[in-house]
């Protein structure tokens, strides 16, 4: 039977060509990484998301664009704040779904792996946090898929501590 899901995608604003098309490569490999199978679920409404979002939404700041059908909810995060995402982020840990898939297609510190946000960052710290919290931690278990670089504590290491493990079948940049 198919079990709800919920994909969760932060896409920062590309500062030039270069960038547009490295963003919209991991954003890419985040949803050729989705399994129907798995999820009982296919990204077929997934068009009408992508054909919502407008140039102009590129240029604005903290665009929250909202998917969702019986079987799969969608939230796009164009140039979030710091407290868009960390409310997203909660929002998308906490709901129950057998399935969660979070891309991240945006910019990053090189040293930290923090996501550079629009009025600050996001670091794994915060996620670790988010993650803790009772809301979260008492969610039935399921499937949590996180693609963004392999940066800092972003990696697979950090999501096979106990904390995750106990709660979630985690995969870091699945294929």
């Amino acid at each position: 039977a198919p079990t709800s899901s919920y994909i969760l995608v932060l896409v920062s604003q590309p500062v030039s060509e270069a960038d547009k098309d490295n963003i919209l490569d991991r954003l890419n490999r985040g949803l050729l990484s989705w399994d129907v199978e798995l999820t009982g679920c296919d990204l077929n409404g997934l068009e009408s998301v992508c054909a919502g979002i407008s140039p102009k939404h590129l240029e604005d700041t903290d665009v929250l664009i909202q998917h969702s059908t019986e079987s799969l909810g969608v939230e796009v995060l164009v140039n979030p704040t710091v407290s868009t995402l960390k409310q997203c982020v909660r929002n998308f840990l906490s709901t129950s779904t057998g399935h969660k898939h979070l891309i991240h297609a945006g910019y990053t510190f090189a040293g930290s792996g923090s996501w550079i946000l629009q009025n600050g960052t996001f670091a794994f710290d915060d996620f670790l946090e988010i993650f803790q919290q009772a809301d979260v931690q008492s969610q039935k278990r399921c499937n949590i898929n996180i693609h963004c670089l392999e940066v800092g504590r972003w990696n697979s290491t950090s999501f096979s501590k106990d904390i995750f493990t106990s709660v979630a079948n985690v995969a870091f940049n699945p294929p």
